[in-house]
């Protein structure tokens, strides 16, 4: 019961809460996780020591940070990604074999056209891809005796619908906990309608302004069919617990310009404002010199380099950034992608390569947004960002954002 002190008000409310269906609408850097681990230890300190209970997330690194801090609390807790429960209930009719980046030299396919036929398999939208590259994927997938991982959710969801397998004991779950539920696909989300039971109580945890993987037909519109299938309740966690006050700032600043059914705005509990600065550059080479000036500035101020982040939106742009670390012997410091860098958290931050860029959809300027919002808010005590200047145009988002911009030449 130790847990539940270190909870906030809005937090307790989560715990305690026992409706039959929950979404918990969760902010970067609100709790979520110590939410979930309180109420599963509350479920069964309070309820049932017998409780079987399913907690889905979308990362091995989410599911060992959950299992560790859930271990030998319960033999009926079963704690997985969605893909490791597709792949324990597919590998028992046949072997599985799954397609990956080993096999990706194989296929003259870009990893575009792969990602668009992977697109239309989650949505269970079969039409119009009868096209030579969806015809090449799918021959070489047969030849070699492959399936890709939204095959296996597919061939889950089939065994589910239509074999004996929902009446396998081991499937009947009395709780049904799933993270990061804005990242749920299509064809996830009809697996999660299969494993509802009538006396199952089921709690989603998501936050739409974290969506960032729409091109696996995730997002906003799964959040508002889950509360209308399973009539749910709806609770929020809006206080930040990670980002100095104007990180905070100037990230709300920035995704306020989406607009969305489930709005929000967070709040902090630091009372340090922590550092925020915008440069400008023109020049690769420059960006590059001046992030790895601030970063040694960084190290000589007390960080360590494992505090430290450097994140990106495209791998070109890390190119320099990346060799100019090896020179300077600073291979701890981590260089990730912004979808990379989802669920983690670092003292100081850098983010590189914001470019002025023409969106050709809402949809697309929508999600750019939600992966500059989720970068940022990485950060818990600084935030360096560096924009780049076109033809004396800069960054829509860093407009939005508010920055006070240092210009260098």
């Amino acid at each position: 019961m130790g847990d539940h002190m270190y909870l906030n008000e809005k937090q307790q409310t989560a715990v305690a809460c026992d409706d039959g269906a929950i979404f918990l609408l969760s902010g970067a850097g609100t709790g979520k996780t110590r939410v979930i681990v309180s109420k599963v230890k509350s479920i069964l300190e309070n309820f049932d020591t017998n409780s079987k209970i399913l907690i889905l997330s979308f990362t091995r690194r989410s599911v060992f940070d959950l299992k560790t801090k859930l271990q030998k609390t319960s033999d009926n807790l079963f704690i997985t990604t969605f893909h490791g429960l597709c792949y324990s209930m597919i590998s028992t009719d046949f072997d599985v074999k799954i397609f990956d980046s080993n096999f990706r030299s194989s296929l003259n396919l870009s990893d575009q056209e792969i990602l668009q036929i992977s697109a239309k398999k989650r949505l269970l939208d079969f039409s119009n891809i009868t096209t030579k590259p969806f015809y090449e994927y799918s021959s070489f997938l047969a030849k070699n005796g492959l399936i890709d991982y939204t095959d296996l959710e597919i061939l889950t969801l089939k065994k589910l619908k239509y074999s004996s397998s929902n009446d396998d004991e081991s499937l009947r779950f009395d709780y049904i906990f799933i993270d990061e539920f804005q990242d749920t696909s299509w064809v996830q989300f009809e697996i999660l309608k299969c494993l509802f039971l009538k006396h199952t109580k089921i709690f989603a945890v998501g936050d739409p302004d974290q969506s960032i993987y729409s091109f696996r037909g995730t997002g906003e519109r799964v959040i508002e069919t889950y509360i209308k299938t399973f009539k749910s309740s709806t609770l929020l966690l809006d206080l930040n617990y990670r980002c100095a006050s104007k990180i905070l700032l100037h990230a709300n600043l920035l995704i306020r310009h989406n607009r969305s059914k489930f709005r929000k705005q967070l709040s902090g509990v630091k009372k340090d404002e922590g550092v925020v600065k915008c440069f400008l550059v023109k020049k690769s080479d420059i960006e590059k010199s001046l992030v790895i000036l601030n970063i040694r500035k960084c190290i000589i101020e007390g960080f360590q380099q494992k505090d430290i982040a450097v994140i990106f939106r495209n791998h070109k742009d890390a190119v320099l950034i990346k060799q100019g670390l090896f020179d300077q012997y600073l291979s701890d410091v981590q260089l990730l992608s912004m979808h990379q860098s989802k669920g983690l958290e670092f003292k100081v931050v850098f983010i590189i390569g914001i470019k002025h860029r023409l969106f050709e959809s809402k949809k697309v300027l929508y999600e750019e947004r939600r992966l500059l919002f989720v970068a940022m808010t990485r950060a818990m005590d600084r935030l360096y960002i560096v924009g780049h200047v076109r033809d004396s145009k800069v960054s829509r988002f860093l407009k939005e954002c508010k920055f006070k911009y240092e210009t260098l030449d």
